[in-house]
């Protein structure tokens, strides 16, 4: 089985939640798609 690991580190985030509006909850993880995009810049890729 083949797999690829990648360790990212960051200092500090805020990866809000939308339902909250008056209490700025964050996520503790970034969500799928900020991930994804994260990638795609990485790579120099300009399109999906």
């Amino acid at each position: 089985m083949k797999a690829l690991r990648i360790k990212l580190r960051q200092n500090q985030a805020s990866y809000t939640r939308e339902e909250t509006v008056n209490n700025r909850m964050t996520y503790p993880l970034p969500s799928f798609s900020t991930i994804i995009g994260a990638l795609h810049n990485a790579c120099g890729y300009t399109s999906y």
